[in-house]
């Protein structure tokens, strides 16, 4: 799964945004969508509500600050960013947050002074070739910056966070901590001294996910089984055979949880909406994604679950 990128511009920025996108998708696993794509800004819908949800719908938002407009400024006049960019830059960052907001700014353009002490992207130069370097330059910086911090997960209006955090602490902490102890286990007179921990992630979400895990289950032959740790309650899950080890032990699951993330997309869509709706769709693989990486800062955290524990992607 790769991040998501906006690219907003002023229309006389279109050019630069349009290289941008080029530049992020050539050199790394990004999908970027500019402003003018047709897939933001929808028929019959207005401009603010459309930016409203695409805060929603991507990972980051840059945003072209190019030098469009002479503004008349303390007795000097100087070239500014359209107003439309400023605005959209501010709605992204409370929205997203200012590590996931970028503006990239044309040099010698005005720059809002809320930002005065903030390292921004400004690129420049006195001839077209000058300017492709220096514009070459920061987007390959702004690049490296994404795929940092799409590793981090992101505390969002949507539940992903608290699902996973939810799921891991439920589930997984409890299974790993039952298992670290155990150098073996004895399932149906069969003992076994391997173990992995397998999460089944679904590519799309369901508003009954427990569907999707018994036919996940069913089809690749697992059977239910509970681990019943001393003065705490049975841990079910699913299980079988590791079929690549002797003593091996495949134990399973499907955080049925990411349920109450497909409830809450579709609350906070429009009721006009549906599963199948490209805002749905974007703000569905955002939730999966920051549901993933919340899971991996808290299993990476512990050498012994971070060996165990395995992804699975299930496209059903």
């Amino acid at each position: 799964m790769k991040p998501r990128i906006f690219i907003g511009s002023s229309m006389e920025g279109l050019p630069i945004a349009q290289k941008v996108k080029h530049q992020l998708e050539k050199n790394s696993a990004i999908e970027c969508i500019v402003w003018n794509d047709g897939t933001v800004f929808g028929l019959g819908a207005s401009y603010l509500s459309s930016l409203l949800k695409a805060g929603s719908m991507f990972d980051f938002g840059i945003l072209i600050g190019s030098k469009d407009d002479k503004t008349y400024s303390r007795g000097n006049d100087i070239m500014s960013p359209r107003d439309n960019v400023v605005f959209e830059y501010g709605l992204f960052m409370g929205q997203l947050g200012q590590f996931r907001a970028i503006l990239l700014l044309q040099k010698g353009a005005k720059k809002p002074s809320d930002l005065d002490g903030i390292h921004i992207s400004i690129f420049g130069g006195e001839n077209d070739i000058q300017i492709s370097k220096s514009l070459q330059s920061q987007v390959q910086i702004i690049s490296e910056h994404i795929k940092e911090k799409f590793k981090s997960p992101k505390l969002g209006l949507l539940p992903s966070t608290s699902a996973a955090a939810g799921f891991y602490t439920n589930f997984l902490e409890r299974l790993c901590d039952y298992l670290r102890s155990k150098p073996n286990i004895e399932i149906d007179k069969k003992r076994y001294d391997h173990f992995e921990i397998q999460v089944i992630i679904p590519t799309k979400l369901q508003h009954v996910m427990q569907n999707s895990a018994s036919d996940y289950f069913a089809n690749n032959k697992f059977r239910e089984h509970s681990f019943k740790p001393e003065g705490g309650r049975p841990i079910w899950t699913q299980v079988k055979q590791d079929p690549t080890k002797k003593n091996g032990l495949i134990i399973c699951d499907m955080p049925t949880t990411l349920t109450t993330i497909h409830d809450a997309i579709k609350m906070y869509l429009p009721h006009d909406y549906s599963p199948n709706s490209m805002e749905f769709q974007l703000i569905q693989v955002r939730e999966i994604n920051n549901f993933i990486s919340v899971l991996k800062s808290k299993i990476y955290a512990d050498p012994f679950s971070q060996r165990v524990i395995k992804f699975i992607e299930y496209n059903f």
